[in-house]
């Protein structure tokens, strides 16, 4: 009777066994295509826009629409060049949110020179927005416009011209570049 119930036990086992494998090799199969297609397939996330005025931003392979950059642009722009000397640490601190920190180094010299300007000569600036263009390819917003500058109760009026540069890190745009257009 041992014997007979081993052999049972054997021949079942042994069934488990090849419908064990079985699956392991469909699974293993099935995993390998997944990873294919996971390679190839290039990735697209909508979000939802900050205002209702857009009907929805578009990020593809990392890289985000124009209405998507330019909506991060306009609040940096604003908060970057309509400066007085009470505002600005709070205005470049809100900047610095956005920058990620392997790129703060480039981009902290141009703001050192900003921040130094506006204190030290006392300035109040405002910048009016007139142009914006941008580059989904390259991930560039450059915005044009009028940058007034008052000196006591002198104002000193110039067209002027900045690059944004930003870079799509999963969750949103960061600030990585930014820099003055000289000769516009």
């Amino acid at each position: 009777m041992n014997s007979k119930t081993a052999t049972e036990q054997i021949s079942r086992l042994i069934q488990q066994r090849n419908i064990l494998a079985a699956l392991i090799f469909f699974l293993a199969i099935t995993s390998f295509f997944l990873v294919i297609i996971i390679t190839f397939k290039s990735e697209r996330t909508i979000m939802l826009p900050s205002n209702l005025n857009q009907s929805r931003y578009v990020i593809s392979d990392n890289k985000a629409d124009a209405a998507y950059l330019e909506d991060r642009a306009l609040p940096i722009a604003v908060r970057l060049f309509n400066l007085t000397p009470e505002n600005i640490k709070q205005n470049l601190k809100e900047i610095s949110t956005v920058i990620p920190a392997a790129h703060y180094p480039k981009i902290k010299p141009f703001l050192l020179q900003l921040s130094n300007d506006t204190i030290k000569k006392n300035i109040i600036s405002s910048f009016i927005i007139e142009k914006i263009i941008s580059d989904e390819e390259n991930q560039e917003v450059i915005i044009k416009g009028k940058s007034i500058k008052f000196f006591g109760s002198h104002p000193k009026s110039t067209q002027k011209a900045y690059k944004l540069k930003f870079k799509f890190n999963g969750v949103e745009l960061q600030l990585i570049g930014l820099e003055e257009i000289k000769g516009i």
